[in-house]
């Protein structure tokens, strides 16, 4: 994975209200109105998880408003150790995100308890005031994210949000 952000732009084809935000070889983060999209390739680091942390926070403040947050994690990206985990948890479940989607890429057994393990983290200590998803097709992902932001001033469209979904799962 090239830690070069211009290459990941190139591939999505931003639309003008999108913007890259910061990125390594391990994630890559992009803005698009009141909506965080973030692609994790790598090692989940205390350095990714606190920029993540920190690109919800300027988001949610130039919103001034509740947000949008889609995590995206390729099949190959390696877990997190348990605090690390439980720290970016708590990225999912801040208060001012209103609907989060997570797309765990894979279709194999090990994809599928992933998501299971945390659709059921979702319902168990999720933010009861947004509405969360896992899922492992980014045009069910797209669709899903498209229905569930319906009255929100910067709902998205869909075809943007699959651009950007695929592109950071697919760029190396």
């Amino acid at each position: 994975m090239s830690d070069d952000p211009t290459r990941i732009s190139r591939a999505l084809q931003l639309p003008p209200s999108a913007t890259m935000g910061p990125g390594t070889a391990d994630y890559q983060m992009v803005r698009l109105d009141g909506i965080l999209v973030g692609g994790w390739y790598g090692d989940v680091t205390d350095e990714g998880v606190a920029t993540w942390r920190k690109s919800v926070a300027e988001v949610a403040q130039r919103t001034q408003g509740p947000i949008g947050l889609i995590t995206c994690i390729r099949e190959s990206s390696s877990p997190p150790d348990g605090e690390l985990r439980r720290s970016a948890a708590k990225i999912l479940f801040d208060p001012s995100v209103a609907v989060s989607l997570l797309v765990f890429e894979g279709t194999g057994f090990r994809a599928a308890i992933v998501r299971s393990v945390i659709a059921m983290m979702f319902a168990l200590v999720g933010n009861k005031n947004a509405v969360h998803k896992v899922i492992g097709d980014p045009k069910e992902a797209a669709q899903w994210f498209v229905e569930h932001t319906a009255g929100q001033p910067w709902r998205p469209d869909s075809g943007e949000i699959l651009r950007i979904i695929e592109a950071l799962l697919t760029t190396t």
